[in-house]
């Protein structure tokens, strides 16, 4: 090859190797237009208790299959005098016999238009 064309060739082959470098590192993501992802709120814990139980519990968070870090909750009781969530929202602690929903809602627009919300019956027995 002529040394004319080596230099346009050699820049051309680095251009196209940087370019495909990049969209397997998910340079489209960059201009992929914001909007509403898959939101899937899992609750990972025992739902049937006993009086008197304390029950380590956790709220799993996925956008588009992919694991949300510290997402935004709120996190209640339908009835606290059947089971109430302690202040660092890991476990429950049942009071009374009975039935109530454990609702756990994500407050974050930045994965959805609405607020995706989940919601559990916990039965507490004597």
């Amino acid at each position: 090859m002529p040394p004319c064309l080596r230099a346009p060739a050699v820049k051309m082959s680095v251009f196209a190797g940087v370019m495909l470098g990049l969209a397997a590192c998910g340079f489209g993501d960059l201009f992929r237009t914001a909007g509403p992802r898959d939101v899937t709120i899992t609750f990972v814990g025992d739902s049937s208790l006993f009086v008197g139980d304390t029950a380590a519990f956790t709220i799993v968070v996925t956008a588009n299959g992919m694991p949300v870090a510290n997402p935004n909750l709120t996190i209640a009781s339908s009835d606290t005098t059947i089971f109430t969530i302690n202040a660092a929202r890991d476990s429950l602690r049942a009071i009374g016999n009975g039935n109530a929903r454990l609702t756990a809602r994500l407050n974050d627009s930045a994965f959805t238009d609405s607020l995706p919300t989940l919601s559990i019956r916990i039965r507490v027995r004597g």
